[in-house]
């Protein structure tokens, strides 16, 4: 999805991305080819609302975050983005969450799943999570996305993909 809870609070997951206000050739302009044919995608995600953060992590609890997402390289508004997750288990003072995140752009959703251990139940500074496809545009999309936290409420997620349309 962290862009995403308070310090302290559990919070695994990433980010996702959902177009607002941009026409389908500005979307397409901000897919950058690379050697091989990939596509590379860049954004901005800010956390704006919050469910079922826990105070302590606990085996078995869903939280989940939404936010909006802006184009790196202009600041501009790129959508929205939901993530939901779940602690699948506690080893002190680490906790493992899964999670699922959607990226709803001006062409299409994508979808990205990962899991992941959260040191002294902190989320991670970096991580990099699977896309596991998507719609519209993104149909038949394949690859990953790295996440890097810029705050206690953003992340810069860089899409690597594949068999974009």
């Amino acid at each position: 999805m962290n862009l995403l809870r308070p310090k302290g609070a559990l919070a695994v997951g990433a980010l996702a991305l959902s177009a607002a206000m941009l026409t389908p050739a500005t979307a397409m302009a901000t897919e950058e080819a690379t050697p091989g044919g990939g596509k590379v995608l860049d954004i901005v995600s800010q956390t704006t609302g919050a469910f079922g953060v826990p105070p302590a992590a606990v085996a078995g609890t869903q939280f989940g975050f939404t936010g909006e997402n802006y184009l790196y390289d202009t600041g501009k508004p790129f959508g929205t983005f939901g993530v939901q997750c779940l602690i699948m288990a506690v080893e002190a003072p680490d906790a493992v969450s899964q999670c699922i995140e959607t990226f709803d752009t001006p062409r299409g959703q994508i979808t990205v799943q990962g899991i992941k251990t959260d040191p002294d139940n902190e989320q991670p500074d970096e991580f990099t999570e699977a896309v596991t496809g998507g719609t519209g545009h993104y149909a038949h999309v394949t690859g990953y996305a790295d996440f890097s936290r810029l705050d206690d409420s953003s992340y810069r997620v860089v899409f690597h993909l594949r068999n974009v349309k």
